[in-house]
């Protein structure tokens, strides 16, 4: 799954991107490309998910 969300990412021009969905009660998340285009720093499903809450899910 990585591979294809890293994939769309690029098609799309979009800097990085989580995903993440639950399947027979296993939580399964993944992250592609940078978390701040400025720094460098790679995208994780955790450093998304704390950007997502913190600006109201924008």
């Amino acid at each position: 799954m990585p591979f294809h969300l890293a994939e769309l990412i690029a098609e799309h021009e979009v800097p990085g991107a989580a995903l993440a969905y639950l399947r027979q009660g296993e939580l399964h998340e993944f992250a592609a490309g940078t978390l701040n285009t400025a720094t460098g720093v790679e995208a994780t499903p955790d450093a998304l998910a704390a950007r997502t809450t913190r600006s109201g899910g924008r």
